[in-house]
């Protein structure tokens, strides 16, 4: 819901100021950056699930977020670091620039690949948890 308030805001802005991005373009980025919140709010549910308690599922995802975003930026700037950049969501999401570039297809794969098995574990991780206490 998110991503399609962000495309609509971002696609009507750029027709007040006359910006040239082709709608599917202003798609691609957005589906990217929706792509990318997913994988992160399905990595605090199956750290929540796995670990109980709410501020750990919360830092488990934050700390993952932060180390792959430090990893994406000092790998463009750290050449031992460019080769370890593919390993990072933000490079899969937003690295190959969505908005010039179009839609990131295989890194979206890897995304949703990387989603799903964090919801397989959130799944196995709720089911083994006993929710009464």
């Amino acid at each position: 819901g998110l991503s399609a308030v962000l495309l609509a805001t971002v696609w009507l802005g750029s027709l007040a100021v006359d910006l040239e991005i082709g709608f599917g373009r202003l798609v691609a980025a957005s589906a990217s950056v929706g792509l990318l919140a997913l994988l992160f709010g399905v990595l605090a549910l199956a750290a929540g699930s796995v670990w109980p308690g709410r501020a750990r599922a919360i830092a488990v995802a934050a700390g993952v977020a932060v180390a792959a975003w430090l990893l994406d930026g000092l790998g463009q700037a750290v050449d031992v670091l460019d080769a370890w950049r593919p390993l990072s969501p933000y490079y899969q999401a937003i690295g190959r620039n969505p908005l010039r570039e179009g839609a990131p297809w295989l890194g979206w794969g890897a995304l949703a690949a990387a989603t799903a098995l964090l919801a397989a574990v959130a799944a196995a991780g709720l089911e083994r948890r006993d929710l009464r206490q």
